[in-house]
């Protein structure tokens, strides 16, 4: 019989000794509290968002009779060099590119790389409520 007790009041032994132990842990319970405004705020705000892939390749895709222009008057063209070029620009809040620039090329000829940036820098795209740095690769083939 005195094992049966003993084996009905461990399990209370370990119940008070979690409780004590939790009781005497060194930080303060957590209270409860409404949120600050800020916090308020800060948490509906509109995330920003820069724009989509799709709203990028809609964009630019509507360039290729313009880039397809840079390549009919480049040197490439009478050299019947294909090849590609990236070109890196941000696009702002409010749809203008900015800091357009060919990052790569394997093509050697200035006025086609000049001719592509003028068509990016000239080109406009949606607002955002963040602007989109943007690594645009082009590529340039003979007709052959």
């Amino acid at each position: 019989m005195n094992k049966q007790r003993f084996w009905y009041a461990r399990p209370l032994v370990a119940c008070w000794l979690v409780f004590a132990l939790s009781a005497c842990a060194s930080e303060p319970a957590p209270t409860a509290h409404a949120p600050s405004p800020e916090h308020h705020a800060k948490k509906h705000a509109p995330r920003a968002t820069s724009l989509s892939p799709a709203q990028l390749h809609r964009v630019m895709s509507s360039k290729g009779t313009a880039l397809a222009g840079c390549y009919q008057v480049s040197e490439s063209k009478n050299r019947s060099d294909a090849g590609s070029m990236t070109i890196e620009f941000e696009v702002g809040m409010d749809g203008r590119v900015s800091g357009e620039h060919v990052a790569e090329s394997d093509l050697s000829d200035g006025v086609l790389g000049d001719c592509v940036l003028g068509v990016v820098r000239q080109t406009h795209f949606p607002k955002a409520t963040a602007p989109t740095d943007v690594s645009w690769p082009v590529r340039f083939r003979t007709g052959n």
